[in-house]
């Protein structure tokens, strides 16, 4: 997928997504009261580039997957003090099985240029599943590079050591590109 592509990607997920902003604003969750200040959550599409080493069989060049960014602690909104990244429809490194979405979190802090590790966890069709040996997650920009509550997108560049947290994929770097929508603005 190029950038083109990636855009026009993004620019339909913002298109589609009103009704599911629309019910997030309400509240978010069955018994809760709205609040003032809505959680802010970024939706789009994350997309792999090629991994090193060239010869890994993570993930590959091309792979895209929904995906959502949930910043720590931004300002003027009712987010938690932890931050995630998630992607939704994602292959399991042998390709031969599939996983419906796998989670990348760090609680009480925020991604940053060098690699942190994160709490893996995904879930398939017919089980959880919890990741072996831990994933890693570094993002070398972030564009804009300082979020509020009235930021309508944003793009993120990085890098991902052990997408799934499988044992024998521990030296895997898989870079990536995600860019998506504020779906509480």
């Amino acid at each position: 997928m190029n950038a083109t592509q990636l855009f026009l990607a993004v620019a339909l997920v913002s298109t589609t997504s009103s009704s599911f902003a629309q019910s997030y604003d309400q509240g978010g969750q069955p018994g809760l009261a709205a609040s003032s200040r809505k959680q802010i959550v970024f939706y789009g599409t994350l997309v792999f580039d090629p991994p090193t080493p060239s010869n890994s069989t993570c993930w590959g060049p091309g792979a895209s997957f929904a995906a959502t960014f949930y910043p720590k602690n931004v300002t003027g909104s009712a987010n938690a003090n932890f931050s995630s990244l998630n992607i939704f429809g994602a292959p399991l490194g042998n390709g031969l099985n599939s996983i419906g979405g796998f989670s990348y979190a760090i609680n009480g802090g925020s991604f940053t240029s060098n690699f942190k590790s994160v709490i893996g966890q995904g879930i398939s069709v017919n089980l959880a599943y919890h990741a072996g040996k831990p994933s890693f997650i570094k993002v070398t920009s972030q564009t804009p590079s300082i979020l509020a509550n009235t930021t309508k997108a944003v793009t993120l560049v990085g890098q991902i050591k052990n997408p799934i947290g499988m044992m024998g994929q521990e030296n895997c770097i898989t870079p990536f590109v995600m860019s998506g929508v504020n779906i509480a603005y």
